[in-house]
């Protein structure tokens, strides 16, 4: 990645801002899409409501009744890269996708029934019981029947969706290779870093993280497959808690400790050293599990390799975490 046009700082791969000057790097603004897809009964259906479910945050019946339908949408505003991604998501499931800036006016909501067999029978023994009633000259009973048929009529009436909404914030963190929420944790943590072992660490951290992300993230490839996405959030948790221990490691290395009678009698030194040392050693985990990803394609990685990959974050996790919170003890919030 080239250097900021703003302030000629090198920029972090695949973010959106700088992280010295905060400035936009992505000039291309995200505009509102359909994704119309079509084929919904030759999908592949437990993959596909899974891949929604993260996409859209709706209950599992209402995303049955969806694609219990021959074509629905998805809306969202979205930029190109992020439109590419969620359509290699999609067709990865076997829909048909149509992207289109276009909206038509038409029914959200789609009426259908549906005909079970117990409803087919309800239905069956009300329709009799009426005709029966009706054969007896039995006004109340004749009554009493239609409104059981009317009822179990109803019953088997469904409202399906038909146009599901992605939300703006499910765009943020799933769809960019770097989610928007920890790109801003770490450029409005960058001007409060003094010490530049720590700055420098951080940066390469970031670095490695993001190229890492874009392996995991490629073709959109964690929203249909939940153990990837297991690991995904597993990397932006350790990524948030690094941020932390970054502006831990960066005050250890300005406080003075004092003794009892007040006096200053030096730094946090050995202290800040070994919180650095373990920023450093995220930074090398990242690189070697970067490494691996790259030898292999994120389509195609094995339950095995998968494994491997979330022991290997889940190993980087405890640790960061565990940095946290013995650097917690050493200095007061």
């Amino acid at each position: 990645m080239g250097p900021c046009a703003a302030c000629g700082s090198s920029t972090i791969p695949h973010t959106a801002q700088c992280l010295e000057c905060g400035a936009a790097r992505l000039p291309v603004r995200p505009t509102r899409q359909r994704l119309i897809l079509s084929g919904l009964g030759e999908a592949d259906r437990p993959r596909l409501r899974a891949l929604l479910a993260v996409l859209t945050g709706q209950s599992q019946p209402r995303l049955e009744r969806t694609l219990a339908l021959d074509s629905c949408e998805l809306v969202a505003t979205i930029r190109p890269d992020q439109k590419q991604r969620l359509t290699s998501a999609l067709t990865t499931t076997g829909v048909s996708v149509h992207v289109s800036d276009r909206f038509v006016p038409g029914p959200e909501l789609v009426l259908r029934w549906r005909m079970t067999r117990q409803a087919v029978a309800k239905l069956t023994l009300s329709a009799l019981l009426a005709g029966v009633a009706t054969w007896l000259d039995n006004t109340p009973a004749a009554v009493g029947a239609g409104l059981g048929l009317l009822v179990v009529g109803l019953r088997a009436v469904q409202v399906a969706p038909r146009s599901l909404e992605i939300p703006d914030r499910e765009v943020a963190e799933l769809l960019g290779v770097v989610d928007a929420s920890l790109e801003a944790e770490a450029i409005s943590l960058r001007p409060t870093l003094r010490h530049p072992p720590v700055i420098s660490t951080l940066r390469d951290v970031l670095k490695r993280f993001a190229e890492l992300a874009w392996l995991v993230r490629a073709d959109g490839n964690h929203l249909g497959d939940p153990e990837l996405l297991r690991v995904d959030r597993q990397l932006r948790q350790t990524m948030h808690n690094a941020l932390r221990l970054a502006a831990v490691c960066d005050r250890l290395a300005e406080a003075p400790e004092t003794t009892a009678a007040g006096e200053t009698v030096g730094g946090h030194e050995p202290v800040h050293e070994g919180l650095l040392a373990r920023l450093q050693r995220l930074a090398e985990q990242l690189q070697i599990m970067h490494s691996q990803l790259a030898q292999l394609q994120a389509s195609a990685i094995t339950r095995r390799e998968l494994g491997r990959l979330r022991e290997a974050v889940s190993e980087s996790q405890v640790a960061i975490e565990t940095a946290v919170e013995m650097a917690g003890t050493e200095i007061s919030p």
